[in-house]
């Protein structure tokens, strides 16, 4: 059997407390993303700068695609997993066996979550790795791989695939899945932002459980999220999908992102175009493009911080406006990351058709 060895990525020091709030969610799922791969059959390495029970410590010049070259130097493989430490939430232990089941059968190949925007990939051969041009992050990681003619495949056509503990509404809505990981139920409690997110995610799942409901979806929205949605609920959709791989491609780095709401909020001021999404049942809107729209220079606690509805946070005019604005409005509009509109969504749906 090819050897197969996960490298899991979990680290960065957070910057105020919202970001260390999520660290410490994020932190509690990472060791079981562990254990899932060892018995899976893989061997794992946990890559971090503050988790206890990393093998490899990261130092302070860490560069995300240089990493994995260095790494599988010292963990020779034939297959590698490469992922972040509270990616794919819901995965069960049947899944990560199938997982490595087809990645063991593949000669040459990479499966990802996305391929365009990955969290997750796992790639055949893995000496693929250190011959692409090495990526700051994991965004542009699939679209390396496709530039080095690898066929790139889905992970699985299922939520729990497209899913990844990234921001605060992600914790939201993965509070209220049956199928939420102890590990991470356990950390939940306490948090205090985190009650009132939850509250919203329970009215957009029952708008999309409700037929004829208004949901209008905003920012980088896929179509297999959509195509669910379609076959399996009846509620009505007004979708916005802009920006999709704005990072993967460059575009935010090169301040070349262009949002159409973006222009749409400039024309009217936030408090007018939340105002004209009043009717709908409920809204989601990745914010993100927005926030490269406006050319924010936003830090991570500033991103979170919004997420949660912590307005006394917020430092810049602008953003806290909006957010204000969106906190404020009749129709329950959570802001958040691209999972929001994506792996969050699409877990809501597949719970609201049951």
């Amino acid at each position: 059997m090819p050897v197969v060895t996960a490298f899991i990525f979990e680290g960065g020091q957070a910057a105020g407390p919202v970001s260390r709030d999520l660290q410490r969610l994020r932190d509690a799922m990472a060791p079981r993303l562990v254990g899932l791969w060892e018995a899976a059959g893989a061997r794992v390495v946990l890559v971090s700068d503050r988790l206890e029970a990393a093998v490899e410590r990261t130092s302070a010049d860490f560069h995300f695609g240089r990493v994995p070259r260095d790494l599988l130097r010292r963990y020779p493989s034939e297959r590698a997993i490469v992922m972040g430490g509270a990616a794919l939430p819901p995965l069960r232990a049947a899944a990560a066996h199938r997982v490595l089941a087809r990645l063991e059968r593949t000669q040459s190949g990479f499966f990802a979550n996305n391929l365009f925007s990955p969290d997750s990939v796992a790639a055949a051969p893995a000496a693929a790795l250190p011959r692409m041009d090495p990526p700051d992050t994991d965004n542009p990681l699939g679209l390396r791989l496709l530039d080095l003619g690898l066929p790139g495949h889905a992970l699985a056509d299922r939520a729990r695939f497209k899913f990844d503990l990234d921001t605060v509404p992600d914790a939201a809505t993965l509070a209220t899945d049956p199928e939420c990981p102890r590990e991470l139920a356990a950390a939940l409690p306490g948090l205090p932002w985190l009650p009132p997110l939850v509250a919203r995610a329970v009215a957009i799942e029952r708008a999309l459980a409700t037929p004829r409901a208004e949901i209008a979806i905003i920012g980088g929205v896929g179509a297999h999220v959509l195509a669910h949605i379609d076959r399996h609920l009846r509620c009505q959709t007004r979708v916005v999908a802009e920006e999709r791989g704005m990072r993967a491609l460059g575009r935010e780095r090169a301040g070349r992102v262009r949002s159409l709401i973006g222009a749409w909020v400039d024309a009217v001021g936030p408090r007018a175009f939340f105002a004209s999404l009043g009717q709908e049942d409920a809204v989601l809107i990745d914010d993100r493009v927005r926030w490269a729209h406006w050319r924010l220079p936003l830090t991570e606690e500033d991103r979170l911080a919004a997420d949660a509805g912590q307005l006394e946070r917020v430092a810049d005019g602008r953003l806290r406006a909006f957010v204000q604005a969106g906190w404020e409005a009749a129709s329950p509009a959570p802001l958040g990351g691209h999972s929001l509109v994506d792996g969050g969504l699409w877990r809501m749906a597949e719970r609201a058709a049951a």
